[in-house]
């Protein structure tokens, strides 16, 4: 399996956890599992133009997947190659999941906001029930909405819709008044693109995901 690894570095800057996060997965993954590893950094401050940056040289040097990091998150190597084998070959899915074969685009890990709170949304109260349900239990399960700070995308599916999108690109309502304007994050618009075309986003709470809220070290 051909797997791009990638880090939109902000500013030049990647917390030291998550490059100790990078050589732990090159070890699991290239070492352990004998996988075709590359590596993709891209600098900018408009981390909407690195994610697609990451995405797009995923598609044009033919990764099977890519996964991608915030900056400042981080998670074991051992869970990581467990959450992309869960996303390419539906290892360790629900039973009752079996629609989602064929239409799973992308798998993201459950982690902490730097505003405090989860990065899993959804579009109605008992949504957000059965979505906390099942990161109590640690079962994976479909997201309505789920930030990026860890996803891996399997790129077959996207291939089939390539180069129309879906891309990682906020949103913003603007309001009456002068400073009345809300972004909707790149990542959850990017569900709401794949739900669209009939795909799926998988969370995986399995995933011991970290967060360096506030914090920016720089290696």
């Amino acid at each position: 399996m051909r797997v791009q690894f990638s880090i939109p570095a902000y500013r030049s800057i990647v917390h030291t956890k998550t490059a100790l996060c990078l050589g732990d997965f090159l070890l699991e993954a290239k070492v352990g599992k004998k996988w075709d590893i590359g590596v993709f950094m891209p600098d900018n401050p408009d981390v909407d133009w690195a994610q697609n940056m990451i995405f797009k040289r995923a598609m044009d040097m033919k990764f099977d997947v890519c996964l991608m990091m915030g900056s400042d998150n981080y998670a074991s190597g051992k869970d990581l190659v467990r959450m992309i084998e869960t996303l390419t070959n539906a290892a360790e899915w629900p039973e009752k999941s079996i629609h989602w074969l064929g239409k799973h685009a992308a798998i993201a890990a459950p982690c902490e906001h730097r505003g405090g709170g989860l990065n899993v949304g959804a579009r109605s109260e008992e949504g957000k029930r059965k979505a906390l349900e099942a990161i109590a239990e640690g079962e994976i399960f479909e997201a309505e909405k789920i930030g990026f700070g860890i996803v891996a995308f399997r790129l077959h599916w996207y291939r089939e819709y390539w180069p129309r999108g879906p891309w990682l690109r906020s949103r913003f309502h603007f309001g009456d008044g002068l400073n009345e304007m809300e972004r909707e994050s790149q990542d959850y618009t990017h569900c709401e693109q794949v739900q669209e075309l009939g795909g799926v986003v998988l969370a995986d709470p399995r995933v011991v995901a970290g967060h360096e809220i506030g914090m920016r070290k720089g290696v």
